[in-house]
This record gives C-alpha cells, structure tokens and sequence, in this order.
C-alpha cells in the first residue's frame, strides 16, 4: 500500500506529521487546503520525507474514529448502551498502534464533533484521569499506517476489515450518542 493510494482510491485529506510524532505542526494543518488530496502531490511529498508520519484529516474526508484507549472500562460502557463490543470492532476497518486499543474509522456525517470520556485514574489521586474511548471527527486526524508509532517505535497497522472495499456508515447507536452526547454523558460518567 503506498500512501498516495489514500487520496486516489479514498479521496482522504492527509495532513503530514513529523517523523516521531504523532500531530501535525504546521499552523493551519485543519483546513483542507493545507491537507495533501491529490495523490500526485502526496506521493511526491512521502518520496522526498519518507521518515514522516501521515495523518487522516476527518472533517474532509468525511470520516470519524471511534479511539478505544481503555478496552476494558469502554466495553462496560458500551454494554450499558446495548452496544456489542465484539460486532463493532468487526463492523469496521481498526488502526492499531499500540497492544489493547483500537481506533474504528468510519464514515461520517459533516456535523459531529469530537466528544470523550475520562474515568478517576487508577493511581487513587482523584485528580487525575485517563480516557477510556473518544468519538473523534471535525477538524482533527488521526495516525495512518504505515506511520511509525513514538512510544512503541513501531508501524500503525491495519486490521478488522479492509479499508479498501469502503468504510461502513456508522452504527445507529453509535450516531445517536455521537448526536446526543450532552444527555448520555451523566451516565457515561
């Protein structure tokens, strides 16, 4: 998979990311004219800096990421929902970075923004906090393969199912809480 191939066969907006990093830096690295979408232009730009990262620009591209962080906590919330864990981790092409998370992409409606949840941290300082999943979309990326992870110093991967064949409207359930976020997130908490 060469990463032009995301422009041309997808029609993504990717925002280029420095090697060892995991954002962009580039002032103004939202707007859609700052993102690579012609595949020419991006395969020349990758040929030139092939240590750089390469990020999803979701408001553009039409795409959200459900960003699990805490597999365990996120599947007793979902449960709650009525959302099986297991159906929509399958239901979705998953960017994997690191052991024990995932990040579904989806397609996406132009109006959702990004939403997330923290839990009290483990550590017993109720201070702090970790969190347990994200509903990313607007003007915000995430990691493409094959970028090479900071912390594991190893490539983002594929897994579930191919992005290649289309990415999958996101599930009802998903949308309506994605839609109605201010009224589920009491509970949620």
């Amino acid at each position: 998979m060469k990463i032009e191939e995301y422009c041309s066969r997808l029609g993504w907006y990717l925002v280029t990311i420095p090697a060892g990093s995991k954002g962009p830096t580039k002032f103004g690295w939202q707007q859609p004219e700052k993102a690579l979408s012609d595949p020419a232009i991006a395969r020349d730009y990758y040929e030139r800096n092939s240590t750089h990262n390469v990020g999803l620009l979701h408001g553009a591209s039409g795409t959200c990421a459900v960003d699990i962080d805490n597999v365990e906590n996120t599947k007793i919330i979902f449960e709650e929902l009525g959302i099986n864990f297991s159906d929509l981790m399958n239901s979705a092409p998953q960017i994997i970075g690191r052991e024990n998370r995932g990040k579904l992409i989806f397609k996406a409606p132009s109006d959702l923004v990004t939403h997330k949840i923290s839990w009290p941290s483990k550590c017993g300082d109720p201070r702090k906090t970790e969190v347990v999943f994200e509903l990313r979309a607007g003007s915000v990326q995430d990691v493409l393969p094959p970028s090479i992870h900071p912390d594991t110093g190893r490539p983002y991967e594929w897994a579930g199912m191919p992005i290649w064949d289309g990415l999958p409207e996101l599930p009802t359930q998903l949308l309506t809480l994605w839609k109605e976020w201010d009224r589920f997130r009491p509970q949620l908490m």
